[in-house]
């Protein structure tokens, strides 16, 4: 048998010889549309990475909205998983592009993430500062803002740890540049983050930090704007602190709350609205929010 094989081996050889001399180098040539390396880019889903293979990937998170890669990192903290993040605009989990393909280059501002925490929240169980709110893009330096870029449709609401994960494409005419950002939230006066750069691709607001920086800064949201009724940016306040706020609170004094997030009037969002939220209120009576 090794002898038949050198045997072929040979012949082989003699083969390739004999197409040199009669063909030359070129015979060894070898098109590239007979022969295609295809190199192999590894998508992994979960990542928080957008790949050029997909079009959305959250990335896995504990219920705090922390990023994660095992369960490990969310012991404690909700129901202790890491897992896959279900958004709004990305109903299918880390989907490819259809038919196969590349993404093509961003080219679009997309904002991932939005934080802001309520002033004098109730801690004693741990992060207390999720709200419902809306956000709001506009021009930079105007110090009207008559005239939103853009506003977002549908109230979002934040984790205990203040933030939310809307992933929404801001439309194509608010293209990369300096901004100002908006937000309102239904019992605090708005508060402005101005002159942020928002870059093509994947941006976060935060409005705890004063530079928009990644870091849970020291600045909170003014509670006491309580007044309207309803889930509408419209009938979240008249973004200033008065006695029509005042009215309010002291109608509702007393009242059990085991929520936390019933009343508006609760401000420290504990089990009561009581004389603790009637001194938080007083202390920003007249106060204006940011516009």
């Amino acid at each position: 048998m090794r002898k038949g094989l050198r045997k072929i081996v040979g012949i082989g050889f003699g083969f390739l010889a004999l197409s040199l001399v009669v063909l030359g180098p070129s015979a060894l040539r070898v098109s590239a549309a007979a022969v295609s390396v295809t190199s192999i880019q590894v998508t992994v889903c979960g990542n928080a990475i957008l790949e050029v293979t997909e079009e959305c990937d959250p990335g896995k998170r504990c219920a705090n909205g922390v990023l994660c890669v095992e369960d490990a990192t969310c012991a404690g903290i909700g129901d202790g998983l890491c897992k896959l993040m279900a958004t709004s605009t990305c109903t299918a989990l880390c989907k490819t592009i259809v038919g196969g393909g590349v993404r093509p280059p961003v080219t679009q501002v997309t904002i991932t993430e939005v934080t802001g925490r309520p002033e004098q929240r109730n801690l004693s169980a741990g992060n207390n500062y999720d709200s419902d709110f809306y956000f709001t893009i506009l021009n930079s330096n105007n110090s009207n803002h008559q005239t939103p870029l853009y506003e977002h449709p549908s109230m979002l609401t934040s984790n205990a740890s203040g933030t939310a994960f809307p992933y929404v494409t801001l439309p194509d005419y608010v293209t990369a540049g300096t901004y100002d950002a908006l937000l309102k939230t239904k019992a605090h006066l708005a508060k402005l983050q101005d002159n942020v750069y928002l870059i093509a691709g994947d941006n976060i607001l935060n409005f705890t930090s004063p530079d928009n920086s990644a870091a849970i800064g020291s600045s909170t949201l003014l509670a006491g704007d309580i007044d309207g009724a309803g889930n509408s940016m419209a009938t979240f306040g008249d973004n200033v602190i008065n006695s029509v706020d005042i009215s309010i609170l002291l109608n509702q004094i007393g009242s059990n709350d085991p929520s936390g997030n019933t009343y508006r009037s609760n401000l420290n969002q504990d089990n009561w609205v009581d004389q603790s939220d009637l001194t938080i209120m007083v202390g920003n009576i007249d106060k204006e929010g940011d516009r």
